[in-house]
């Protein structure tokens, strides 16, 4: 009888993917604090990078299955709280005499917890749902359909996170008008920026696939969110 794969045995590749993923989650909660001017409209600077991660996701999830990107889900989400941990130290010491942009950096990181956590919260239910409808609609339609399937379940995990961060992340500092149009804009973005790179994303998907000899189908597994902290 084959032994169990184990989930922590992972390859050079997961790791390296992994790296990519969690850089790109820290540096979206930091450029989420900077309202950057795109013609008429006004954005975030967390839109350049955080679509970045959901793709990282579809990656993991086509290629490794749910349980690996559960893995990946919840490493992202401590680690930013242990990010954000030590930047709030960082900014609670006192500055130098010589250091003279202690307000400049006060003022990213003063800001950037609440964002963290807003974003922690809508990462979870965005990237959980993401990865479910991917994995789901993979064993549904026999690994068919692959661009279809990564657009569908972008658009769910986006909408999810959409509707969570911004209210948590901006409710008192942007109007109420201001805060459901950027709410809106973001997750067209957002999901425009998936669906222009869908080629790219199957590419690399299927060139993973290739290289690491690994296409998993999620049958008859659990969909529950701890499913990574259990053996075997």
């Amino acid at each position: 009888m084959k032994p169990k794969r184990r989930l922590e045995k992972v390859s050079v590749v997961f790791l390296q993917i992994a790296m990519l993923f969690l850089v790109c989650l820290v540096a979206s909660n930091i450029f989420e604090t900077k309202q950057i001017a795109v013609g008429p409209f006004n954005l975030t600077g967390g839109l350049l990078v955080f679509p970045l991660t959901y793709i990282i996701c579809d990656c993991v999830c086509e290629v490794w299955g749910y349980k690996r990107t559960c893995l990946l889900i919840w490493m992202g989400f401590l680690l930013n709280f242990l990010f954000m941990g030590f930047a709030a130290i960082v900014d609670a010491i006192p500055g130098a005499p010589c250091h003279e942009n202690q307000e400049g950096f006060h003022a990213i990181f003063s800001l950037a917890p609440r964002i963290t956590i807003a974003s922690c919260i809508a990462f979870l239910a965005g990237s959980f749902i993401n990865a479910t409808v991917l994995s789901k609609m993979k064993v549904k339609t026999g690994g068919k359909r692959l661009a279809g399937r990564l657009a569908l379940s972008s658009v769910a995990g986006e909408a999810a996170d959409s509707l969570l961060f911004f209210p948590i992340a901006f409710l008192g500092v942007l109007s109420g008008l201001e805060l459901l149009s950027q709410l809106l804009l973001q997750f067209v973005l957002k999901t425009l920026y998936e669906i222009v790179l869908l080629p790219l994303t199957t590419f690399v998907i299927r060139r993973l696939k290739a290289y690491e000899g690994e296409d998993v189908y999620d049958r008859d597994i659990s969909y529950g969110i701890f499913e990574v902290f259990k053996r075997g």
